[in-house]
Order: C-alpha cells, then structure tokens, then sequence
C-alpha cells in the first residue's frame, strides 16, 4: 500500500511548503501513461482499465499542502482534486504551539505532528507510522 508522507521545502520568501512529492505525482502519471498504452496496444477498453486511468489522473490531481509564510503573516492549507477542494487561512499569531507526539492507533505507533491555535483547536499535520 501507498504510504505517502508529506514532505518541507523551504521556498523564497521566507515561506515553508508542507506538500506531497513530487515522485508521488509521477507515479501516477507513469501508471496511467502505462495504462493508457496498453489499452491502446490491446485495443481493450474495460472498466478495469478505465478506472485504473481515472484513478491514476485523480491521484495525479490530488494536492495537500500547508504553506506557512512568514511575509504575510498566514499559514494556508489546502486539500483537494483542482478546483474541488478544502482550503482554509490562519492568521500566524493563532497559532499557540506545535506538538509532536506519539500516539496508538490499531496497535501500532503513530507519530503526529499537530498545530494547536489559541483557541485550542488542534490541526492535524502530518501522522507516520513507527517501524
């Protein structure tokens, strides 16, 4: 299964990218160019096919990213396929503190990094499972 973990980039301007991958993305694109040609090649169009070809596009589509830029004073957040999405705004002197910690889910450890506001309102960075 896919374990997909976001990653930080800093970028210009004083600002810091929580995103997806790149190689994430080009998995994707791999998976439906290599779909695509094979039902080309075959001339075979079933539904499997092409739900693996939709699913690769929208897993190519898919973005989630945290943007905190220190210029402006607001960390942006979005989650969502284009245009179909969830996005919010937060003003950075709403933020009260970050916490890392390690919490058990099913039997196995989680390490979670969680952005808490001054209204103590917990924001759900990032998890990964312990080896």
């Amino acid at each position: 299964m896919l374990d997909l973990h976001l990653r930080m980039s800093p970028i210009r301007n004083g600002q810091i990218h929580i995103h997806i991958p790149w190689q994430f993305r080009w998995l994707f694109v791999a998976l439906a160019v290599v779909t695509a040609w094979v039902a080309f090649q075959t001339h075979i169009w079933n539904p499997v096919s092409i739900g693996v070809f939709a699913l690769s596009i929208l897993g190519f589509l898919y973005d989630e990213r945290w943007v905190f830029d220190r210029e402006s004073g607001e960390v942006l957040y979005r989650i969502g396929i284009l245009f179909f999405g969830h996005h919010f705004s937060l003003g950075m002197r709403e933020i009260d503190h970050f916490e890392f910690c390690v919490v058990h889910r099913k039997g196995k450890p989680l390490c979670q990094l969680i952005m808490w506001t001054v209204a103590q309102e917990p924001f759900l960075i990032e998890s990964q499972g312990i080896a």
